[in-house]
C-alpha cells in the first residue's frame, strides 16, 4: 500500500497537457503570429507571454480584455490589431509585418467603421513602404498602398448583432460558418473582436431585475452574458484565435480626494461580475510587491501595481472572479487618452466639411495604455497615437 500512495503521489505532481494545448504551443512554435504593430505593447506583451521561446507577442488562445471611458481609444486599438492580423507577411519581394490571417469582428454598439478601418489600414501601409527604397517598388507607392489594401479587406469578416443573445448564437455557430464558408478555409481566423461586451449591459440588467420580482419557486435566470462566454470558449476550443473584448470603464477603482491628496485611480471597477476582476488578486498583495523588474524596451518604465493603485482603492469582495465564468483573461488593457492636439483654423473648417464622417476629424491623441496580467505583479506601460 505504501508503495501505491507513493506511486500516486508521484503521479500527481506530473504536470498534464491537453492535446489542443499541445498543438497550440506547436503551431505558434512553427507559425507565429506576428508583432500588433504597436512597439511598446510588443515589448510588453513578450515580457509577459509565459511562451518564452515563442517568436510572437500574443499566442493563439490569448484572451486580452481593454477597459477604458467613451472616447479614449478602444476601438482604434482594435483598429490596429485587425490591421496586423490582415496585413500580409509578404508583398512582391518585400517582407511585411503581418499576420497574414483572417479576423472577425462583432460590432455589438455599430460604431466600427470600415471607411476609418480602410483610412488607418491605407496609413500604416504606406509607413511600412516608405521604410523600403522606393526603387524596389513594383508600382508607384500609392497604387502599391490601394493594391495591398484591396487584399486585405476581403479577409475581414464583421457581424452586428443586437441583442446578448444573438451575440452569443452568432458566436456560438461561426465555427460552423467558418468550416463552411471558402474564404475561411483559405486563411486562418487567427483574430475574434467583441466591441463592446458591455453593449446591451443595462437591458440586460433590467431583464435580471425583472426575473428577481418573480414569486419565489421559479427556475433562476442565469445572466445572459454567460451565453456568450460560453460561446466564446467553445470558439477558443475548435478555432483557437486570440481574442479582444472591450468593456466599458464605468467606475473607478478610486476618485480623487482634496482633503487626502488622493490621486485618480487609472484603473476601473469590474462591473460585468462574470468577467474577473484582476485588480482583486492585487489587493491582498499591495505593500508586498516589489518592482524589481527593468524597462523592456518602452517610453515609460513598468510600474509596481501598489504605485497605480493605493489601499483605500481595493475592489469589494463582490468584485471578485466568479466562478461561473470559464473564460480567462490572459492580458487587460486600461486606456486613457489625452486631449488631442489644438487644430488650427483650416483644420476646423475641414471636420465642420465632413462633420458626419468621423474618418475625416482631423488632429492626432496620445493614448497612455496599462497592461496587467494574472500572475504578473507589476504594470506596464505603453502607448500609441491616433491618427485623425
Amino acid at each position: 500500500m505504501e508503495h501505491n500512495t507513493l506511486a500516486d503521489d508521484l503521479l500527481s505532481e506530473i504536470q498534464g497537457e491537453s492535446l489542443q494545448s499541445l498543438l497550440t504551443s506547436l503551431q505558434d512554435e512553427v507559425t507565429p503570429l506576428g508583432a500588433t504593430g504597436i512597439p511598446t505593447l510588443d515589448a510588453q506583451l513578450t515580457f509577459r507571454n509565459p511562451r518564452k521561446t515563442s517568436q510572437s507577442p500574443l499566442n493563439r488562445g490569448d484572451v486580452l480584455e481593454i477597459q477604458a471611458s467613451a472616447s479614449s481609444g478602444k476601438s482604434y486599438l482594435t483598429y490596429l490589431l485587425v490591421i496586423a492580423c490582415i496585413l500580409p507577411q509578404t508583398y512582391r519581394s518585400l517582407s511585411f509585418p503581418g499576420w497574414d490571417k483572417s479576423a472577425v469582428v462583432y460590432d455589438t454598439e455599430g460604431t466600427f467603421d470600415i471607411s476609418r478601418l480602410h483610412h488607418v489600414l491605407r496609413t500604416r501601409i504606406h509607413q511600412i513602404l516608405q521604410s523600403f527604397d522606393l526603387s524596389e517598388l513594383p508600382e508607384p507607392i500609392d497604387e502599391c498602398v490601394e493594391t495591398i489594401a484591396r487584399q486585405c479587406l476581403p479577409r475581414l469578416f464583421v457581424c452586428r448583432p443586437t441583442s446578448t443573445f444573438q451575440l452569443a448564437t452568432s458566436i456560438l455557430h461561426f465555427p460552423d460558418m467558418h468550416a463552411e464558408n471558402e474564404l475561411f478555409q483559405k486563411s486562418e481566423v487567427a483574430l475574434l473582436v467583441v466591441d463592446s461586451l458591455s453593449s446591451f449591459y443595462w437591458n440586460d440588467r433590467f431583464t435580471m431585475e425583472q426575473f428577481r420580482g418573480q414569486k419565489s419557486g421559479a427556475s433562476p435566470v442565469s445572466n445572459p452574458l454567460k451565453y456568450v462566454l460560453d460561446a466564446l470558449q467553445h470558439v477558443r476550443n475548435t478555432i483557437n484565435p486570440v481574442m479582444v473584448l472591450t468593456n466599458w470603464g464605468l467606475n473607478p477603482l478610486n476618485k480623487p480626494s482634496p482633503d487626502t491628496g488622493t490621486l485618480p485611480s487609472p484603473f476601473y471597477k469590474q462591473h460585468l461580475h462574470l468577467l474577473p476582476s484582476l485588480f482583486a488578486q492585487d489587493a491582498s498583495e499591495h505593500g508586498q510587491m516589489q518592482s524589481n523588474i527593468p524597462s523592456m524596451a518602452c517610453d515609460t518604465p513598468i510600474s509596481n501595481v501598489g504605485e497605480l493603485m493605493p489601499p483605500e482603492a481595493q475592489p469589494r469582495p463582490a468584485e471578485t472572479f466568479d466562478p461561473e465564468s470559464r473564460l480567462a483573461i490572459t492580458h487587460h488593457i486600461t486606456l486613457q487618452s489625452s486631449f488631442p492636439s489644438v487644430l488650427n483654423s483650416d483644420a476646423i473648417d475641414r471636420a465642420l466639411e465632413h462633420w458626419e464622417d468621423a474618418s475625416h476629424v482631423p488632429g492626432k491623441c496620445e493614448v497612455q495604455g496599462y497592461v496587467k496580467t494574472p500572475g504578473v505583479s507589476v504594470i506596464g506601460r505603453f502607448s500609441f497615437t491616433t491618427q485623425g
